[in-house]
């Protein structure tokens, strides 16, 4: 079951969402808690959000759009959710309803499709039950003498036949539902079909500045967590053991970011990693690398990279 609770400030929302996830047994989805864990957790979705957050501005749709994605994706959202205080906005909308343009929103129409077979298979066996009981209790009240039925054309092994189809079809479909429920759990809201995906893989490439060099590879530079891995060089191919290193990536299209890479030293000398990288959005994503190798003297260097 999946729910949306709408109504202006005050209204009570968060208190219904309580009670009626607490009753329904799926989890209550509200864009303040999303903020807040993410926040807590320095998400790079959630540093993203706090920024605008602490300047006083309305975050972006897409950084909303990506928290509650990413919310609905865990496993206690796949027997269904009820969503407070989303979506506010046209774009939030469009992204709700862009959910089942899926594979998830797929399972989610088979699965009511069996739902209704069953529901229909179900009321066939409890009417041909009635329409049973009905004929032999009128063939009882109009038999001749004592144990004595009426011939109906509702009696003998044929009919019986009809029931136990029926009620085959319907365990049938009941185990159709269990079974795409199970796929539900392990689909998630608003991923693009596996047929329909673009083909994403590994991004390498170089980049020269005036004192040092940079090799980057990103794998697998998709949407999800990815691996950023940087060796830095003079232009003699040595390694170096700059000062410091920074790295943020920006999406210039949606007006997102920077987003803070956590850049740690690698095993081998020069090399730089930042694992674990959520990148939320596909598109061509601007990774800028500050290489500072002395108290005055700093490289900038940045490419594109393009996401899947």
């Amino acid at each position: 079951m999946r729910m949306l609770l709408m109504g202006p400030p005050g209204a009570g929302k968060g208190t219904q969402a309580k009670v009626l996830a607490e009753r329904l047994n799926i989890p209550a989805v509200s864009t303040g808690d999303i903020f807040r864990a993410n926040v807590k957790a320095e998400t790079p979705l959630g540093l993203e959000a706090k920024r605008y957050m602490d300047a006083g501005d309305y975050v972006p749709d897409e950084v909303t759009n990506a928290m509650v994605r990413d919310r609905l994706s865990e496993a206690d959202a796949g027997e269904g959710f009820l969503l407070d205080g989303y979506p506010r906005t046209v774009a939030q909308v469009e992204t709700l309803d862009a959910l089942w343009g899926t594979d998830y929103g797929r399972l989610l129409i088979v699965k009511v499709a069996l739902f209704a077979g069953m529901l229909v298979a179900a009321a066939f066996s409890r009417q041909w039950i009635r329409r049973r009981a009905e004929v032999t209790s009128l063939a009882l009240a109009l038999s001749p003498g004592p144990g004595a039925v009426a011939a109906s054309p509702e009696s003998g092994p044929a009919r019986l036949g009809v029931l136990r189809r029926s009620v085959a079809a319907e365990v049938a479909l009941a185990v159709g539902v269990l079974a795409v429920t199970a796929a539900l759990v392990n689909a998630v809201p608003g991923e693009p079909s596996s047929a329909a995906a673009p083909a994403g893989g590994p991004f390498a490439a170089e980049v020269h500045g005036e004192s040092v060099m940079m090799a980057i590879d990103v794998e697998p530079a998709e949407v999800g967590v990815s691996d950023l891995r940087f060796t830095i060089t003079d232009h003699g191919l040595n390694p170096l053991t700059p000062e410091e290193v920074r790295a943020s990536l920006t999406l210039p299209a949606q007006d997102l970011g920077p987003i803070t890479l956590p850049v740690e030293p690698g095993a081998a000398p020069g090399e730089y990693v930042a694992t674990g990288t959520e990148i939320p959005f596909a598109g061509d994503w601007e990774l800028e690398v500050v290489v500072r190798t002395s108290d005055i003297d700093q490289d900038v260097l940045r490419i594109t990279v393009p996401v899947t």
